[in-house]
């Protein structure tokens, strides 16, 4: 059975191509709004301390947290605010990078490797998110 496409046909293939578009441009700004869009904070986990880069940029909204272990043993992160608190579900292995999604509300966030007591070992920061017309500020303990 062979099937020939006349005009409507080059209609339909048509509008499936402006509709595969489309969908493409949609799902591009999902991603962009579910990564955080600009509200990107970089950590950098090893013993003991805790590097953490972008955080003066933050504004209230949806972020992501890149977390790195660049020590030699395995770490794990925790995002605490007063209603919230996160966790990674696996500690990161040496070299490997996990991601954490956030919600920021203007407020201050402690920040720590829960393991062992790396936390009190140097392995904590606050991250402090201010409304837009002032300036976030990041203090590392």
């Amino acid at each position: 059975m062979k099937i020939q496409f006349g005009i409507s046909g080059i209609r339909i293939r048509l509008f499936l191509v402006i509709l595969m578009l489309l969908a493409g441009f949609t799902v591009g700004s999902c991603r962009r709004y579910e990564s955080g869009g600009n509200n990107v904070v970089k950590v950098k986990l090893a013993e003991y301390s805790m590097d953490v880069e972008n955080a003066e940029e933050l504004t209230p909204g949806p972020a992501v947290i890149e977390i790195t272990n660049d020590g030699k043993e395995e770490h794990s992160f925790v995002f605490e605010g007063t209603d919230t608190i996160q966790r990674l579900e696996d500690n990161i292995k040496p070299g490997e990078t996990k991601t954490m999604r956030v919600k920021l509300e203007p407020a201050s966030y402690n920040v720590y490797c829960p393991l062992d007591d790396h936390k009190n070992k140097g392995m904590s920061s606050v991250i402090k998110v201010e409304k837009p017309d002032g300036e976030g500020t990041t203090t590392n303990y």
